[in-house]
């Protein structure tokens, strides 16, 4: 997201810290289930939407899974651990718009921010607002090549796009009930994953075996237990990290046992190492 975008307000100053900028794609390609290629468990430091077409997918965002149907609209917020599943092989068409705000700026995604963790992340919209979607995103999702998002054709569509998810902040869909089993594993999960516990150990606290213990992160959220619990670990992390801690304390407090592996594995998901993140993040 390289463009930096100044809105002009005739009510208040605004100052080089309030920037808004975006990056969006339109992708429409044939998908496997069980697709190893498929981007597992992750999180990002920008706000992002992602709107359905078509595809037999859900999304998991933190311990909730939202099944998604067509024009259905999914908005998670910097470092909401969140991924998509695929149920078949299918053509996925869909959209996707990353938007990161800053000063009072920020305001112009409080749909984003003015909820809880994993919760109200899907909104459904009326079908003649989902046809008006449509018309904004397709103003500045391109599949290939590089579209002006300073253009004011791009910006009508992008601004339109804000001011529907503004419009239906509260016409949210409830996350699909998990087993109570499962959820109490997810619960103890988030409660202890600093403590830097392995698979069997978590298995043999819910009296399961290891592999029935993957198995049934496999069933409901096509994950693997680790793969979880290492999104957990980076997320809490890059939130120390802003914090201004220093990346040895942010090492042992997220579970990590050995800042190496620790850096190592930072730097392979987000394409810095944790400390010029943190540098990064509090300039």
């Amino acid at each position: 997201m390289n463009e930096k975008i100044y809105v002009p307000s005739t009510s208040e100053v605004i100052t080089p810290n309030d920037l808004l900028s975006y990056d969006a794609i339109y992708s429409n390609g044939n998908i496997l289930a069980n697709d190893p290629e498929i981007e597992g468990a992750h999180i990002h430091s920008c706000c992002e939407v992602y709107v359905n077409i078509s595809g037999n997918v859900s999304f998991v965002v933190e311990n909730n899974l939202y099944p998604i149907s067509s024009g259905d609209v999914l908005i998670t917020r910097p470092n909401e651990v969140h991924h998509c599943i695929c149920h078949e092989d299918c053509i996925h068409e869909h959209y996707c718009v990353w938007i990161n705000a800053g000063g009072k700026l920020l305001s112009m995604l409080d749909c984003f921010f003015d909820r809880n963790n994993g919760e109200s992340n899907l909104i459904v919209m009326s079908e003649s607002d989902k046809k008006l979607l449509l018309e904004y995103l397709s103003k500045f999702c391109v599949e290939k090549g590089k579209v002006n998002r300073c253009d004011p054709e791009a910006l009508s569509g992008f601004f339109g796009l804000l001011q529907l998810l503004e419009k239906y902040r509260k016409n949210t869909v409830p996350a699909k009930k998990l087993p109570d089993a499962f959820e109490n594993i997810l619960r103890y999960i988030d409660d202890h994953f600093d403590e830097g516990f392995s698979i069997g150990e978590i298995a043999n606290e819910f009296f399961l075996s290891r592999s029935a213990l993957c198995n049934m992160f496999k069933r409901y959220l096509n994950l693997s237990p680790s793969k979880y619990i290492e999104a957990k670990k980076l997320a809490r992390s890059k939130q120390m990290l802003e914090e201004g801690e220093s990346v040895q304390k942010v090492c042992y407090a997220c579970g990590f046992s050995d800042c190496s592996y620790f850096v190592s594995v930072f730097k392979k998901y987000f394409k810095v190492t944790p400390y010029k993140y943190g540098k990064q993040s509090r300039q």
